[in-house]
């Protein structure tokens, strides 16, 4: 079953205000914080693709708590029902993600594949992903997202950096292939653990993510 989005209506809003910001926040600025979390805002499905060992969930964590601290407001949780491979929502500056894990098995024809408005694609910089990255590709092309973000992670344990810009130019050829465009299609390089443990450097390669998925996966008419 597809994970529907909770209805504000049934839910405690101070009471998620709370959960989200805390007692002191919500005392301090009461009418900001509750117009944010009842704000009407554009809502992406955002497919995710990689490996636990490639650090997609870490990727995953990254994104929600660096722009929970950036905005100063969390994501509604998405995942209330138990979904299966769904994950908490995450809120930028401009838009609502909700993201739900891909399988390399997924069919065109499933709900909550054909839902996809684009696709994050997360990589391991320490694994030769050639062949891995254009079967991920295929399938994003399968399933009909329209465009794809990638995500190359663990840079901080390369032991040469160049690495990343030859993997970078044959992701790219990879892309072009398959009728993405491979001259424009956001890649990012980064850690995300690093980024969690607030290196400044990689906090600023996941807000770089976010604003790449902002301006490339397209929103739904």
């Amino acid at each position: 079953m597809v994970a529907q989005r909770p209805t504000w209506g049934t839910i405690d809003l101070r009471r998620v205000a709370r959960s989200q910001v805390g007692d002191l926040a919500l005392q301090a600025n009461p009418e900001k914080i509750m117009a944010d979390i009842t704000a009407v805002r554009p809502q992406v499905n955002l497919a995710i693709m990689g490996k636990i060992d490639d650090g997609r969930d870490h990727v995953s964590a990254a994104l929600s708590s660096i722009l929970e601290e950036q905005n100063g407001v969390g994501a509604s949780r998405a995942d209330t029902d138990g979904a299966r491979g769904t994950y908490p929502e995450f809120r930028t500056a401009v838009r609502d993600y909700l993201r739900f894990q891909v399988e390399e098995q997924a069919s065109p024809t499933n709900p909550s594949t054909a839902r996809a408005d684009g696709v994050l694609l997360v990589l391991s910089a320490l694994e030769d992903n050639t062949d891995r990255f254009k079967e991920l590709v295929a399938l994003a092309r399968t399933i009909g997202a329209p465009a794809i973000v990638v995500y190359i992670n663990k840079t901080d344990v390369l032991d040469d950096d160049g690495l990343v810009g030859l993997m970078e130019m044959e992701l790219r050829e990879i892309l072009d292939k398959a009728d993405y465009p491979g001259d424009t299609t956001p890649i990012i390089a980064g850690s995300a653990l690093q980024a969690m443990s607030g290196d400044p450097a990689n906090r600023d390669r996941i807000l770089q993510l976010a604003q790449a998925l902002d301006t490339t996966i397209p929103q739904r008419a």
